[in-house]
């Protein structure tokens, strides 16, 4: 008799928590402030010393104006500015909504108040969707804008509860010009 196959077992390495899901739609239009489209808070102690705190963010943008335009994106984190930032790629003109996706990961560096950070903001293509918004089959190099990014929040003691701020602002005010989040998302991943 052969002997028998042994197969590796999967570990659990981590287990995920959602803190929030927050599906109310938030519109910015006709404004250049830079204007939050979610705040939540992380509870004392979430993110520990061996924790991810991931934040995502599902959405659109219509540039219905007349040339290209830009997004700023900032993120606040305990009351400090974490990240901020225009798009570099101007964002061209059309009467079609395009779709956003972001997301931003940071942890602490082996102690509560010392914190790294990353990710990514992607504003899709006007295009190509037989169902929905954008289109991903024709997302192009300048279809798209969006950079992976670290930084450091800065010294923020997250054995406290601190809140979380994401915001966008438009270039230029205009009623054809707008940025609407559709669902926002905080979760900790606990590794060990």
């Amino acid at each position: 008799m052969p002997a028998p196959i042994r197969i590796p077992q999967l570990e659990l390495t981590g287990i995920e928590e959602q803190l929030d899901v927050n599906p109310l739609e938030v519109e910015v239009v006709n404004t250049t402030t830079v204007t939050n489209v979610y705040v939540a808070t992380i509870p004392a102690g979430a993110l520990g010393t061996n924790r991810l705190l991931e934040v995502g963010m599902i959405g659109d943008y219509l540039n219905g104006f007349i040339g290209p335009e830009r997004i700023t994106l900032r993120i606040r984190f305990g009351g400090v500015t974490a990240y901020e930032s225009t798009s570099p790629i101007e964002i061209g003109a059309s009467g079609t909504r395009r779709g956003v996706v972001f997301k931003y990961t940071f942890t602490n560096r082996d102690v509560a108040t010392v914190q790294l950070g990353g990710g990514y903001f992607i504003v899709g293509s006007e295009v190509g969707a037989t169902t929905g918004i954008g289109g991903l089959a024709a997302l192009e190099a300048a279809d798209r804008t969006g950079s992976e990014y670290v930084s450091t929040p800065g010294a923020i003691d997250t054995s406290l509860s601190r809140t979380i701020e994401l915001a966008i602002g438009l270039q230029t005010a205009s009623v054809n010009i707008s940025f609407r989040k559709q669902l926002a998302y905080i979760k900790v991943v606990r590794v060990g």
